[in-house]
């Protein structure tokens, strides 16, 4: 049975799920406070920009996005390259700083719902000498 893979070959649909994985790590690695935004950096992707608050927290990841994400195909990364990248090749490391991020953020998050707690019943005490009660 032929396919339109198949008739076009793997070379030129390899190329372009690079430039989709490229986009798609770049999603994932850089945070968008709005869809405007999001817009505005798919935008400057295509013509090489990397958000530089993206090259400097994560370097590896933005270099490689940047490499995936070349206007020419033919110069962009194949799959087996990306394997040998410097992406992969620090994996273990990399799982371990984002689980020690992770960890990081949940404590601040625990930290943030105490305050909110503290701040909370705060409110509700002095509401109720308002309301003219004895405070709690």
């Amino acid at each position: 049975m032929l396919t339109l893979y198949s008739l076009r070959g793997p070379s030129r649909f390899s190329q372009s799920d690079m430039y989709s994985l490229g986009v798609i790590l770049l999603e994932l690695f850089q945070p968008f406070g709005t869809e405007m935004e999001r817009a505005q950096v798919l935008t400057g992707l295509r013509s090489g920009q990397i958000p530089e608050s993206l090259s400097q927290r994560c370097p590896v990841q933005a270099k490689c996005i940047q490499q995936l994400t070349r206007r020419n195909a033919s110069q962009r990364p194949s799959a087996v390259q990306l394997l040998q990248s410097e992406l992969f090749q620090n994996s273990g490391s990399v799982n371990l700083t984002l689980q020690m991020k992770i960890l990081e953020q949940e404590k601040e998050i625990e930290e943030l719902k105490k305050q909110l707690s503290l701040l909370s019943q705060d409110k509700g005490v002095k509401d109720n000498m308002k309301d003219g009660g004895v405070p709690v």
